[in-house]
């Protein structure tokens, strides 16, 4: 899931008709006319964790326990991206500078 948000983020960085577009599904999220979606996702965060704190996933073998978590760690980036578009990928977007700066020997601190 990973790789495949990363690669909006390479679109976010090249391609400013696709950063309108986020910008705009920002906006709409951000003016409240997309209550309900944001409720959806976040109500999946919410019954995503309790799921994992529930008896009946203490109960599941170590085996199913890892392929629930990586499946609701999946969904949260997935909802995170959707939730928070511009937030996600600027976060990525200055991590990557951070980690070119570092592996160039630039100075990654401000004076």
């Amino acid at each position: 899931m990973q790789n495949l948000l990363n690669e909006f983020v390479k679109h976010y960085q090249r391609d400013d008709n696709f950063k309108r577009q986020v910008d705009q599904y920002q906006r709409s999220l951000s003016s409240g006319k997309q209550d309900f979606i944001k409720n959806i996702f976040l109500l999946y965060k919410g019954l995503m964790s309790n799921d994992m704190m529930s008896k009946r996933y203490t109960s599941l073998t170590p085996d199913e326990k890892d392929i629930m978590q990586k499946t609701y760690y999946n969904m949260n980036l997935l909802f995170d991206f959707l939730l928070y578009p511009n937030k996600w990928m600027e976060k990525k977007v200055g991590f990557r500078k951070f980690l070119s700066n570092v592996t160039t020997g630039k100075e990654t601190t401000p004076k």
